[in-house]
């Protein structure tokens, strides 16, 4: 599937939505804010175009880890390990700094927001939503908590037709474990599994994982 518009032809019950270049791509000033806020919160001694590298390969390096182990690793975890290579040293960043620093994060995430890779997916989700389906958001974070999300969604008007969201950070369980796949279909009981439909970009996250879970997986391919 190359376009989220073609869900509105579908008989499906429940569809569930990945997050990441499935509905949203990074805003580029986001990106280049974060690795500003990184270099002076932490006094980083390194040019932006290192600190941005370190980051983007870190992020990747624990995607791919959590993806095999099926298990979710905090962001604190993953910014110790970004700020430790960055600083050559090992670190343990107090749980207050940490937390401090991830409400200024997370001020610039929606400051910048996330784009759309369809510019008409909100039109379309509440296309599907006015179809009498139910809709979820089923994603795996590392730096980006959900609740961030939730609060992008939310400012958004897009929550007003999400009828409830999965996140790795909240439930610990990372996709394509069925166990976050469980997580879904038991919020919609009413529903067969058959009748449930999950829809992302990763094969294997995504497709594999609902596959996996006795649901129908949808791969999306915006490019």
């Amino acid at each position: 599937m190359s376009n989220i518009n073609e869900l509105l032809k579908t008989n499906f019950k429940h569809i569930s939505f990945d997050i990441w270049m499935t509905l949203l791509r990074s805003n580029p000033e986001f990106l280049y804010h974060r690795t500003i806020l990184t270099r002076d919160y932490f006094e980083i001694n390194q040019p932006l175009e290192v600190i941005a590298k370190t980051i983007n390969e870190i992020n990747q390096n624990y995607n791919l880890q959590n993806e095999l182990s099926e298990t979710h690793t905090h962001f604190e975890i993953i910014l110790n390990q970004i700020i430790g290579t960055l600083k050559n040293k090992n670190i343990d960043i107090e749980s207050s700094l940490n937390s401090t620093f991830y409400k200024e994060w997370e001020l610039l995430f929606l400051h910048y927001p996330p784009l759309f890779i369809n510019p008409e997916t909100p039109k379309i989700i509440d296309s599907l939503y006015s179809q009498g389906k139910t809709i979820s958001l089923l994603s795996n974070t590392t730096l980006i908590k959900g609740r961030s999300l939730h609060n992008y969604f939310e400012n958004i008007g897009i929550a007003n037709f999400i009828n409830f969201e999965i996140y790795s950070d909240e439930c610990l369980h990372y996709k394509p474990s069925p166990k976050i796949f469980e997580q879904l279909i038991s919020k919609v009981p009413q529903i067969q599994t058959q009748q449930i439909a999950h829809t992302g970009d990763s094969f294997i996250a995504d497709y594999l994982g609902a596959q996996r879970a006795n649901i129908t997986g949808i791969l999306f391919q915006p490019f």
